[in-house]
């Protein structure tokens, strides 16, 4: 006999949803088998309820145990020997009534017959009941234990680590989509642990093993077997975290146990302004560097680790040059900085350009690889023990009766799944639950009121979605533990995937094996979604959610259905395998799930010599971002040169998935040549009409999507040529993905005057360090405690309609809502009205809804969750019009409120400035506020706000004043169109508020202006201000967002802790942020100029309109701004910028950093770029030939180059020019150009004369010294990421004489400030310093007496205090010398030059350099000051190229949330950016000799746009098109493509 010589074989069939077994006894014995052998046996015989290519036995103790191989079967028949081999398949009751008995050698056992010596074996096994299941959720966080019997399924980890105390762990959007909630997951490795294997894929239950030699997995073993990723903590369940160890940035390090060298180093680069994403970030590079074996981590790694973590503050670079630290590899992937540094200046460089560091405070400037960096101890035993023997979990929760499930084997999962339907139970399967983030978009109330399409998760194994709207029991069922549907195995012609293995463990195993379309397939796999996503996202909850949501353009979909996988499906029916377009178009049965793929890696017939297999996408952003169109391509081309197999699939075009049929068979049986091109072409066209069309899609049009999959066939026709010519060469060449960029690189020059230390001195954040730990506090991250409550708001979704009843009825009764705050709740002393800007809180029946987003009431409840899903059931019914009324005109667009004239009046313009907060009595001072030009008479004044009948003569009334006996000029007209922008500050919206005793508040508010909060709340309630005090420790963004338009969200939770005495915390939900809060204004301007042959600019006519929305409040500041900044740094000698406000029913608008500013500089910039193109000379060249001279007044009246406002374009200009070899680079741009035909570079340079007038500024301060030398300073500035703290800081050391760590800053208080400005503008920093540079100098008078030579400040101090001086002082700041808007105290000035290059054929750009040069004055603190002209450049770089608002005709913004509205991710910043700061440039008027540097570098921007303009016109060029070309901003992928004029017949091969 053979090794194989059980008595017996025994089946058990067991019944699914039922206690019964059947037996089927194979009795004779075979004398030799294989496992092979056996499993054809047992298909013979039970083909129907085989599931894969494994066995189940079962042993003594009840144990189960996978059988995949020959040496598995010999071990388990010898521990087995005499009891017999027990396998258990799964089968229900129809499969077992077709088992018959005409099989030879097999006997069917009833349930009732128990065969000899199995006495008790007929008991029911395998049953939910029966099988252990527990209740109690085991996990670490920081390596301390938590054990949670029975927790809520829906409870979020992220909401857990905040019960815990753990705030560091950021909301930034509750999506996934930005990387502030990212934490490290570690669990061990699978070479250690083979029980759970979801992350690193290894060898699965139930997939035979045949090359195990070529199975890798993504990143190789990490120290201390342990394995560490990074995930997004606000889309992980809690339940989910069942086994693994969790860390947040507070588990690494603290201000009290030693900050963790990451955390150092992001802190000493810069790389934390607001610090709200910068636990975020450190975590993830925590997750890079401990799963990456020491010695090999590079900066590349580094640089593509980032695709999930954004920041609005930074400009990225300086947090990618601070990691870039711990590489390990030194590489030369840059080019060299080009602003070379003088002798005398001190010049920051990355560290790959230098290992020196000029920044002063606890920065040594030494490198940390990861050589020496420390590594995470080993995960503890217990861990580790309780991960290699997972048990099934069920949790229930005793309030609304949800359930969580986590089988351990398909079995598990199908009897729960029968469970769940016998009690009609609603269920929802996730493996990673990273759908939670983006399947909102499709749902019903949730982001709109009928959801968004085109929206979908990237990856989660649902089968049906979590409904929050379903009233029937939930249940959650978990199958990343699953043991059948892990891991994956490699063959020699194949490898099998289970479900349950991640995106990047799936790109991990493809990049270790070799396969024909494996490189394509993980670079384009590389582009979906995040890091944090893939790590832990399954391939097969990407394609679960593109099956439900047909409209979902799924990469993974595409990329696999051109590769023809076959995917496996199993039920209790059996299983069977489906291509991808069978998959989509067949209906799964209730219980049927994804069990595997098959990924072939022989891809062409033995007859074809060549494969070509090629996937593209296109997105609105570089990375993490979906497609608008994507698209795969398979040829299989025979040695003849023909095509023997195609494959062509579209996404994205259609309303759904396009499975090409003519284009295949266009391609079959042809030579990939020109004719084969044209025919191609014109099936893709046949295709997608066949298929309806590309739909209607607001945001892309038909034309551009058709256009798009034309272009991917043209780069595959050309992928396929033996050679190409070097003109086309280009156009194959990967360009948009993270792995295409080199490592990005920069310099920082500045001077450094030592007299004046520590004032401009690259002095870190005084709080970057405690920012980057997480012990730094937010508003949004304040709890009300147990006895407090959340709020949510309810806010109108429909726009322009009467609010005919609002009913909060089914929202009380929800679970956890504690009740709802209405307008009928202010008190009735206080104001509903209690803005300045005249808005209501709270609107009621009977009230007029003006726009999606106005304020209806609060729900409170016991947590934020609950709350908001309270305020989404409240019930509020609306009315367009009355009973024989026509409907209201709906004014949704600029465009139709210039149709209706829809402007807004003279006297509402008055009335605006006149409530500004800033303007108190001013606004007496000026004549005709409406206006801001004095000189001339009103018809030619220079500046206006006004109706668009404010305007001046044409220009041809006005030649003779102008021309004199110049001759006639030339005339042009135009018209320019700018889009609108989201501030996207990383912290929403937020306000906490505590009742005192005596009925009084204290409000901690993400506000820029707690001076004006705390008088808004007093009217609100009718209580003295004496009772309101307003706080403010840090602001995480606030970029003008937050000024006045938190107010009425502040408010609302202010009379709900007033009506029910108890702390209310309000922080909104992003979604519901966006619709709520509006930012920079859609502008239109036409335009007329005269100029002369030499290209100098006689007179500009703009005129602006302005998109403000509802109502005109605020926004009358970018109005203003948008007229009096439009100068610029030209002069003209009849200039006049009118800008007219707009009414829409939209959100109000408000300052958007360089509120109007930015947009009425680019205008007038577009003006010139039209000059030039008509004359034919450089736009530089008209630049040059119009920059103000010494001793020219600019339209408000300020002398160029005066004694008072200095001039320093000109040399700062010529400088640029030098430095960054403009020229010569200029040449190599139109070599580049004559050489390539569908790649295309433009170079452009830009100035901007910023102005500051610090007369807009109020400020107060406190500087109090304790006899022990230390310093506490309180001044009325708001820190939110402009290091105002910091540059106070180092102020009051210089003018007290004092080390600048004996100064601390305290946060914003109106009970120690009571009056003090907004901040905003920019000039806050500088003001507040002054403020407190004189509280010090009044303190350094009464410690004169008391500075002896050699004295320390603490015994200086000490002798004062003992003779019992007072060290107190009150500093106060405000500029009365120009009190008139439009004149400004001096000009921030900078000059960039940026070069970009363009794919012609898809639009998609790339900013190649970036080089800025700016006159800071005497900076206060140069690393502050670059990292703001950086992370404004960043910024106003997003408002050009990729920030898309769109509403709809209803009023419904359709760019919401991270999914829709993209930011600059870290792969859209220039690969090289240079900042250099002028040396030798005082200001002289301003504070300290300084200048202010946040919103000035924002306008600079228009060097890439221009440099962007050039490149398209290179490419019209080719096509034979010189005309002038007026674009509208953002200049997206969609509108760089259709500018290039493509059409079909240039789409050569030769």
């Amino acid at each position: 006999m053979g090794w194989f010589s059980t008595s017996k074989l025994l089946v058990k069939v067991k019944l699914v949803g039922t206690p019964h077994v059947r037996r089927i006894t194979l009795q004779s014995s075979p004398t030799s088998i294989t496992f092979e052998e056996l499993l054809t046996l047992v298909r013979i015989r039970f083909k129907d309820v085989l599931l894969r290519d494994t066995l189940h036995h079962v042993d003594a103790e009840g144990d189960r145990i996978s059988i995949s191989s020959d040496e598995e079967l010999r071990d388990i028949v010898q521990e087995a020997s005499g009891s017999g081999l027990t396998v258990l398949l799964h089968a229900t009751p129809e499969t077992l009534s077709s088992i018959t008995q005409d099989a030879q050698g097999w006997e069917l056992v009833s349930a009732d017959e128990t065969p000899e010596g199995e006495a008790g074996e007929d008991a029911p096994i395998a049953r939910v009941d029966d099988i252990p299941y527990s209740n109690t959720l085991r996990f670490w966080i920081n390596g301390a234990e938590h054990s949670l019997q029975n927790p809520s399924p829906s409870l979020l980890l992220v909401d857990y680590l905040h019960s815990c105390g753990l705030y560091g762990t950021k909301v930034g959007c509750g999506e996934g989509g930005c990387g502030a909630c990212t934490v490290t997951m570690s669990l061990a490795s699978a070479s250690v642990k083979g029980a759970h294997r979801h992350i690193r894929p290894v060898e699965p239950c139930g997939l035979s093993s045949r090359s195990k030699d070529e199975l890798s997995s993504a990143p190789a073993e990490v120290a201390s077997d342990t394995q560490v990723v990074s995930i997004n903590s606000c889309l992980r369940l809690l339940c989910s975290v069942d086994g693994m160890s969790i860390t947040t940035t507070e588990g690494l390090g603290s201000s009290q146990t030693g900050f963790h060298p990451i955390q150092d180093k992001i802190a000493e680069g810069n790389g934390s302004q607001c610090g709200y994403c910068t636990p975020g970030w450190v975590m993830n590079m925590y997750g890079l560097v401990e799963s990456t074996p020491a010695g090999s981590l590079t900066k590349a790694a580094i640089e593509q680790n980032f695709d999930g973590n954004l920041c609005r503050c930074t400009g990225y670079r300086p947090i990618l040059s601070s990691f870039k630290e711990f590489a390990d590899a030194q590489c030369d992937e840059h080019p060299s900085p080009n602003l070379a540094a003088t002798s005398e200046q001190r010049l920051c460089e990355d560290i790959e350009d230098s290992g020196a560091c000029a920044r002063k405070g606890s920065c040594q400037g030494s490198s940390q690889c990861s050589s020496e960096y420390r590594r995470a101890p080993p995960l503890h035993p217990d861990v580790l023990k309780y991960q290699s023997n997972l048990a099934p979990l069920h949790f229930v929760d005793p309030v609304n009766g949800s359930e969580w499930y986590r089988p351990v084997t398909l079995a598990q999962l199908w009897d729960v799944r029968a469970i769940c339907a016998a009690g009609s139970k609603a269920v929802s399967l996730v493996c990673a639950n990273t759908s939670m983030g983006v399947t909102k978009y499709f749902t019903a109330g949730e982001v709109g009121e009928h959801g968004i399409e085109g929206v979908a998760s990237e990856a989660s194994c649902c089968s049906a979605r979590r409904d929050s709207d379903d009233n029937a029991p939930k249940v959650t069922i978990d199958i990343k533990d699953i043991a059948e549907l892990q891991g994956a195995v490699v063959d020699d012609d194949r490898i099998v995937v289970g479900a349950a293995l991640p995106i990047a463990g799936l790109i991990g195993v493809l990049e270790k094996v070799s396969g024909a379309a494996f490189p394509s397939l993980v670079r384009h796999l590389k582009r979906v979604a995040s890091v944090q996503i893939r790590n832990v996202g399954s391939w097969a909850g990407n394609l679960m959610i593109a099956k439900k949501y047909p409209q979902f353009g799924s990469d993974i979909v595409t990329v696999f259905a051109a590769l023809s996988i076959e995917l496996h499906l199993a039920s209790t029916r059996g299983q069977r395998e489906l291509t991808m377009e069978g998959f989509l178009s067949t209906d799964l049965y209730d219980d049927e799930v994804i069990t595997s793929c098959v990924l072939p890696r022989m891809l062409a017939p033995a007859a074809a010599s060549t494969v070509v297999y090629k996937t593209y996408k296109i997105a609105q952003r570089h990375v993490f971002a979906h497609a608008i169109v994507n698209a795969g391509f398979l040829l299989a081309i025979n040695k003849e040169g023909a095509v023997a197999r195609a494959t062509a699939v579209f996404n994205g075009v259609c309303p759904q998935i396009l499975f090409a049929k003519a284009t295949e068979k266009a391609l079959t049986g042809q030579k990939i040549n020109q004719a084969t091109l044209q025919a191609v072409l014109a099936a893709v066209e046949g295709d997608i009409s066949q298929a309806g069309g590309a739909g209607d899609d607001p945001r892309y049009s038909e034309g551009y999507k058709i256009g798009l999959v034309k272009s991917f066939v043209y780069k595959l026709f050309l992928e396929a040529q033996s050679s190409l010519p070097p003109a086309l060469a280009s156009a194959i060449v990967p360009f948009a993905a993270a792995e295409d960029r080199p490592v990005s690189s920069g310099s920082q020059g500045f001077d450094v005057n030592a007299a004046e230390a520590p004032v401009s001195e690259p002095i870190i954040k005084l709080s970057a360090k405690i920012q980057a730990s997480g012990e730094a506090k937010y508003t949004s991250t304040l709890s009300p405690g147990t006895q407090g409550l959340y709020g949510a708001l309810v806010f109108a979704s429909e726009a322009n309609v009467k609010i005919v009843s609002v009913d909060p009825t089914a929202a009380v009764a929800m679970q956890g809502v504690k009740g709802f705050v209405a307008k009928s709740d202010i008190p009735s002393a206080g104001s509903n009205k209690p803005f300045l800007l005249m808005e209501e809180v709270f609107l009621a029946a009977g009230d007029k809804a003006p726009c999606v987003g106005a304020q209806i009431g609060l729900v409170l409840a016991d947590t934020a969750a609950h709350a908001r899903a309270g305020a989404k059931a409240v019930k509020v019914v609306y009315s367009s019009a009355s009973p024989g009324e026509a409907p209201p005109v709906l004014i949704t667009s600029l465009a139709m409120a210039k149709e209706q004239n829809a402007f807004y009046a003279k006297k509402t313009i008055d009335d605006a400035i006149e409530r500004l907060p800033f303007m108190g009595s001013r606004s007496s001072r000026i004549p005709h506020a409406w206006h801001l030009g004095r000189r001339l008479p009103e018809h030619l004044q220079p500046f206006k706000v006004g109706t668009p009948s404010d305007t001046r003569p044409p220009l041809s009334d006005l030649l003779g004043p102008v021309l004199g006996a110049n001759g006639l000029p030339k005339l042009i007209t135009g018209s320019f169109k700018t889009g609108a922008q989201k501030h996207f500050y990383m912290e929403p919206q937020s306000t906490a508020v505590f009742p005192q005793e005596g009925g009084a508040l204290e409000v901690w508010s993400s506000t820029q202006d707690p001076v004006t909060a705390c008088t808004t709340i007093a009217k609100l309630l009718g209580i003295p201000k004496t009772q309101v005090t307003v706080k403010v420790n840090r602001v995480g963004g606030g970029f003008g967002g937050k000024l006045y338009r938190g107010m009425p969200l502040g408010s609302a939770a202010c009379v709900a802790a007033f009506k029910h005495q108890v702390p209310v915390v309000v922080v909104n939900e992003r979604v519901d942020d966006m619709k709520m809060i509006g930012g920079r204004e859609f502008c239109d301007m036409d335009y007329e100029a005269m100029y002369t042959e030499e290209g100098e600019i006689l007179s500009t006519n703009m005129k602006m309109s302005m998109d403000v929305g509802s109502f005109l409040g605020d926004a009358i500041i970018d109005v203003l701004f948008a007229s009096t900044f439009a100068d610029n740094c030209y002069h003209t000698k009849q200039f006049f910028a009118l800008c007219t406000p707009y009414f829409t029913h939209t959100h109000h608008t408000t300052s958007c950093r360089a509120p109007g500013a930015l947009q009425g500089i680019l205008m007038h910039e577009v003006v010139l770029e039209r000059v030039a193109h008509d004359l034919g000379i450089p736009h530089r060249q008209v630049q040059e030939a119009n920059f103000y001279k010494v001793g020219q007044k600019t339209p408000s009246g300020e002398e160029i180059g005066s004694a008072t406002f200095n001039w320093t374009i000109p040399q700062m200009w010529a400088k640029l020019k030098k430095d960054c070899d403009l020229e010569t680079r200029q040449g190599a741009v139109d070599a580049f150009n004559a050489a390539n035909r569908w790649r295309k570079k433009g170079i452009a340079m830009m100035p901007v004369k910023y102005g500051i007038a610090l007369n807009l500024f109020k400020s107060g301060s406190l500087v109090v010294i304790h006899d022990d030398g230390s310093i506490a300073v309180a001044h009325g500035g708001v820190e939110m990421g402009q290091g105002i703290n910091t540059k106070v800081a180092q102020v009051a050391a210089f003018a007290l004489g004092a080390p600048l760590d004996c100064v601390t800053v305290a946060d914003a208080d109106t009970s120690k400030i009571p009056v003090n400005g907004f901040t905003g503008a920019s000039g806050t920093s500088e003001c507040s310093a002054k403020s407190v540079e004189n509280a010090c100098d009044a303190l350094t008078a009464k410690l004169m007496p008391y500075k002896a030579a050699g004295r320390s400040w603490k015994d200086i101090v000490e002798a004062a205090a003992a003779d019992g001086v007072s060290l107190t002082a009150n500093g106060w700041y405000e500029n009365k010398e120009k009190m008139i808007p439009g004149t400004d105290n001096y000009a921030t000035y900078g000059v960039s030059c940026s070069e970009v290059e363009v794919d012609v054929l898809t639009g998609e750009v790339q900013v190649l350099r970036t080089d800025i040069i700016m006159d800071q004055g005497v900076s206060l603190n140069p690393d502050i000051d670059i990292g703001q002209i950086e992370g404004g450049f960043i910024m106003a770089l997003g408002y050009v190229l990729m920030e898309e608002v769109i509403f709809d005709k209803a009023g419904h913004q359709l760019t919401l949330g991270t999914w829709e509205y993209k930011v600059p991710s870290a792969y859209d910043i220039p690969i090289e950016i240079n900042v250099q700061l002028m040396n030798n440039v005082p200001n002289p008027d301003g504070i300290l000799k300084s200048k202010a540097s946040a919103e000035p570098p924002m306008a600079l921007v228009g060097s890439v746009f221009f440099a962007a303009k050039e490149a398209i016109y290179a490419a019209r060029k080719d096509v034979g098109n010189s005309d002038y070309l007026s674009l509208q901003l953002p200049l997206t992928v969609q509108g760089i493509r259709q500018a290039c004029l493509i059409e079909d017949r240039q789409f050569a091969l030769s």
